[in-house]
């Protein structure tokens, strides 16, 4: 992270989770219906198979959890899975802005903007909205102010355009953003039965999902 290796705070991860759940939601539904369909906007995460993205949101997800995991290799892969929660997180707040401003009293929730605001506060920001604030620039921009902490560049999003020069420019190019070989080229395994499963009660741990 830009503040150094370290795991994600209390508040830091009520608000990821926002992301998170949804999201391993989506790649389950896509597990069962036997396809890739869930696309985030991060490229490096959304061309993945459904059995790839599951096991490593399990695998990001755990580093950013569990202070006794080492943090993992800087591969775009990784950095795309955490943009992919990240852009899930943006998902859910612009619905809950939406929905706060719907006549039916009942679709109203500020869950989102409540964790939002719980790392803005733990992280001694100041301005701050309202929780029942519905200005999409405050909240967006309390947002961007989270990623950054989190993912501060877009490496991630820039392989297509590094992949498509020639081999020896591509060389070059890395080696003068400082990004390595095998940044774009390290993906995950795609995961037999047993890793599956590992994934999923990785995820059912780290989500609350387990009976």
């Amino acid at each position: 992270m830009h503040s150094g290796d370290r795991v994600l705070t209390d508040a830091e991860w009520e608000l990821f989770s926002v992301g998170l759940d949804l999201l391993v939601d989506f790649v389950q539904d896509d597990l069962d219906g036997q396809d890739d369909a869930t696309e985030t906007g991060a490229p490096a995460f959304d061309r993945l198979t459904a059995e790839q993205k599951f096991v490593i949101l399990a695998d990001v997800a755990t580093a950013l959890r569990d202070p006794a995991v080492p943090p993992p290799h800087h591969t775009a892969a990784n950095e795309a899975t955490i943009a992919a929660v990240l852009y899930t997180v943006q998902d859910v707040l612009a619905e809950e802005l939406v929905a706060a401003t719907s006549p039916d009293r009942g679709l109203r929730s500020t869950d989102t903007r409540r964790h939002l605001l719980a790392v803005a506060v733990e992280s001694g920001w100041e301005n701050l909205p309202r929780l029942t604030s519905k200005s999409r620039r405050k909240w967006r921009e309390l947002l961007e102010v989270f990623e950054g902490q989190i993912l501060w560049d877009d490496d991630h999003l820039m392989g297509d355009a590094f992949l498509d020069l020639p081999p020896d420019e591509v060389r070059v190019q890395m080696e003068l953003a400082g990004i390595g070989d095998d940044y774009y080229l390290d993906t995950p395994d795609e995961p037999d039965e047993k890793g599956l499963a590992r994934a999923r009660q990785q995820l059912a741990r780290l989500c609350g999902r387990e009976h």
